[in-house]
């Protein structure tokens, strides 16, 4: 993963990994394409949170986060408090941020460039599609949605 450098804030991929989970180091970080929704002027928030397929299994997934990505770059970041269904459309589900609607961003996912994943994933994400990674500790992913490998870390 690397930074965009355009923000000047000067975070690296390190930056990330204070989100670990204490217990087994890793944690999830689902990668949702918003720059549509975005430029039909559904606000940031909602872009990232509505009307996804995800399995049960997927729901499951914790410490979870969500990025909002808009041309390659993360424009909203939120940790993933729990997954309701999103009533208006079947079979599809929504996403509360802790203290919803009041919610923050995390700022260790902002700005950061996806686009080893991305590129690693683009015949999935191409179409649309969201992805799943796991980041462990050595600050390396490995796909659980987007990607035929699922089982060997990448550096990013």
């Amino acid at each position: 993963m690397k930074h965009n450098n355009n923000d000047g804030s000067g975070k690296t991929p390190e930056d990330i990994n204070s989100l670990r989970d204490p217990v087994n180091n890793n944690f999830y970080v689902f990668v949702f394409p918003i720059h549509n929704a975005i430029e039909d002027g559904i606000n940031g928030y909602d872009a990232t949170r509505r009307a996804w397929r995800v399995s049960a299994a997927n729901r499951n997934l914790s410490p979870a986060y969500a990025v909002g990505m808009n041309r390659g770059v993360t424009q909203t970041s939120y940790k993933i408090d729990r997954w309701l269904p999103f009533l208006p459309i079947p079979n599809r589900h929504e996403f509360e941020a802790p203290a919803h609607p009041a919610v923050v961003m995390v700022p260790p996912l902002l700005l950061l460039n996806w686009d080893t994943v991305i590129n690693m994933a683009m015949g999935h994400w191409q179409f649309g599609n969201y992805l799943i990674v796991e980041i462990n500790a050595h600050i390396q992913f490995r796909f659980i949605k987007g990607h035929k490998d699922k089982v060997n870390f990448h550096p990013f």
